[in-house]
């Protein structure tokens, strides 16, 4: 998923594949999806 265009990217992506696909790690995904202005969708509990 690293080279991939954003265009063919899942709408929804879970912590792993945010990282990948921005290559960062998984702690910075987290840390983004943490953020209040990025949009996330929790499912779950």
């Amino acid at each position: 998923m690293s080279k991939e265009p954003f265009e063919t990217m899942p709408d929804v992506m879970d912590a792993k594949q945010l990282a990948e696909a921005l290559q960062i790690s998984k702690a910075g995904a987290y840390n983004l999806l943490n953020s209040p202005d990025f949009p996330t969708l929790r499912i779950g509990g």
